[in-house]
């Protein structure tokens, strides 16, 4: 259960059919403009009247040497990765694709494919149902994983960042 943030926090809140998605304004960029209990609000999507989480993203994160430490104190993760790394224990990186991140929940008994930041059906969601349909028909069935919010890069010849892929995936 979520509560709505002060305006002043720096979010935009866009309604729909009773749910709110949280969208952080563009100034919230550097991790001086975050508060740690709103990392979880980039792009969530509560029911208004309950606080319910329907649809999640990812939680707001830096890379390596970012986050909430200044220059002269690391912040955890870059603590816990220095850690790891004296003791000679495995340190994993995932490697970060070059696409759009898709997020698949299903509100209200019905399969919703959507972006950061959005509500609305976009060109990036219908492409996003495309390929799920022809690939990955499951992820169409709101009887799967129907109380989690999955998360995807999607890329796409039709949607390039930098990388230039030959199909989409």
């Amino acid at each position: 259960r979520v509560s709505v943030p002060a305006p002043e926090r720096m979010f935009k809140i866009e309604r729909q059919d009773g749910l709110a998605l949280f969208v952080p304004q563009r100034k919230k960029a550097s991790h001086a403009d975050w508060e740690e209990e709103e990392l979880a609000l980039r792009s969530l999507i509560i029911r208004e009247e309950t606080g319910e989480v329907v649809s999640a993203s990812f939680p707001k994160f830096w890379n390596a040497g970012e986050g909430f430490g200044s220059e002269q104190q690391p912040s955890k993760e870059t603590e816990a990765i220095m850690a790891a790394l004296r003791d000679n224990r495995p340190v994993w990186f995932t490697e970060k694709l070059d696409g759009s991140l898709a997020i698949r929940s299903v509100i209200d008994g019905t399969v919703v494919f959507r972006t950061r930041g959005t509500l609305a059906e976009t060109e990036h969601t219908r492409a996003i149902r495309h390929v799920a349909e022809h690939k990955y028909p499951i992820l169409l069935d709101p009887a799967y994983e129907p109380t989690r919010s999955l998360l995807f890069e999607f890329v796409s010849p039709l949607f390039r960042i930098i990388i230039r892929y030959q199909e989409a995936d």
